[in-house]
């Protein structure tokens, strides 16, 4: 059950957590009240900057840093203020664990920063042709 600590909502879990019955409990939730929610902020690129600040949180948490990834996504809360919100706003955090990867997907981040996100192609052919180039390791000794 999420609760509210320092100004931030937090999830903690006292079980196991079953995978299937998580995705399957929250596949439903959705971004797309969040996107009118920024969509209201007054200025534009505030709203890509919250777009991309719960982006970055979704990706922080599909990487392992859940606590970075909360916090993140907190930021973006405070900002669009909990007041109304905070029911939708605890099953977006109980939901992100197995939907982080569907959230990005539709929250739709700028595109600069999807930019940052990606390697170029020329780096990944290099980086690619030198891992070719080395010889396995022999672990033998």
């Amino acid at each position: 059950m999420p609760f509210f600590v320092n100004g931030l909502f937090m999830v903690q879990s006292t079980k196991a957590i079953d995978f299937k019955m998580d995705v399957d409990t929250h596949s439903c939730v959705s971004v797309i009240p969040l996107l009118g929610l920024i969509k209201r902020l007054p200025n534009p690129d505030m709203g890509a900057a919250m777009r991309d600040l719960f982006s970055l949180g979704c990706l922080l948490i599909i990487e392992g840093q859940t606590q970075r990834g909360f916090k993140a996504c907190n930021t973006v809360f405070e900002t669009l203020g909990p007041v109304g919100n905070t029911g939708y706003f605890e099953q977006l955090l109980q939901a992100l664990p197995t939907q982080a990867a569907k959230f990005v997907s539709e929250i739709k981040p700028s595109e600069s920063f999807a930019k940052l996100l990606r390697i170029p192609e020329q780096h990944q052919k290099a980086m690619l042709d030198s891992l070719a180039a080395k010889p396995l390791s022999s672990s033998a000794g």
